[in-house]
């Protein structure tokens, strides 16, 4: 069977990436985040500021016996008469870095969606708590927040253009993903930051990204198609090196 993806996160509308097929493991060098890491954005449209955005990693913990970080987004705004508040977290093993469960959390203006899903990567598997059916996964799956932070340390070379399918729900796959080239991006507190600027496609619609272009690979800037028109989020501070 194959699970439907129906759901409206921010990260949702096309953002965020896959890896190749088979586990993803610890690079040699480590991963480019760190528990403690704390990313601050503002959100506008156009040039009107319509809302904030935080990405986090909290800690790490134990989900069936696996070490496994928690990663955290929470992002909450929107135009006059559409209050969204979006709330995804990921539990994605440490090393393996595949995706164990997944919660999104959506409210939209005072109506609250909640889901959880338990995603069991060895047995290709995934299913929605609260419902008996169960799906097929690709091994290596992953959840839309944890495609973020693979991207981080996935090899990315200007020019290059590739296709993926590791999202945990097979009907979003394929994925598109090209770098278009290197930009200076302004950031929030000033100046600007050199990046690597990112294409990310999936079920037909287009977010740009934005990345450092060094070892840390900080999302720095987004822009993301949402239903009342394109929003750009962008980091408030680069965080300092640890």
């Amino acid at each position: 069977m194959r699970g439907t993806y129906k759901h409206r996160s921010i990260w949702a509308l096309p953002l965020l990436v896959l890896g190749t097929t088979g586990h993803t493991s610890v690079p040699d060098t480590g991963y480019p985040f760190a528990v403690g890491e704390d990313l601050k954005y503002s959100a506008v449209l156009g040039y009107i500021p319509i809302g904030t955005a935080e990405l986090t990693v909290p800690r790490v913990v134990k989900v069936r016996d696996a070490d496994t970080y928690v990663l955290n987004l929470v992002a909450e705004g929107g135009p006059p008469g559409f209050a969204v508040k979006y709330q995804l977290t990921s539990w994605v093993g440490t090393q393996q870095f595949t995706s164990r469960r997944f919660d999104r959390i959506i409210t939209q203006n005072g109506t609250t969606e909640k889901h959880r899903f338990e995603i069991l990567p060895d047995s290709g598997r995934y299913r929605e708590v609260g419902s008996p059916a169960e799906y097929m996964t690709p091994r290596d799956a992953l959840d839309e927040l944890a495609l973020l932070y693979y991207l981080r340390f996935a090899p990315l070379t200007v020019g290059q253009t590739f296709t993926l399918a590791r999202h945990f729900q097979a009907s979003v796959n394929p994925i598109t993903v090209s770098v278009k080239g290197r930009e200076s991006v302004p950031v929030g507190s000033g100046g600007k930051q050199p990046c690597l600027a990112t294409e990310v496609t999936f079920l037909g619609k287009l977010t740009q990204v934005w990345f450092t272009d060094d070892a840390r690979r900080i999302p720095v800037q987004f822009t993301v198609p949402l239903p009342y028109g394109s929003v750009t989020l962008v980091l408030q501070a680069i965080p300092p090196s640890n």
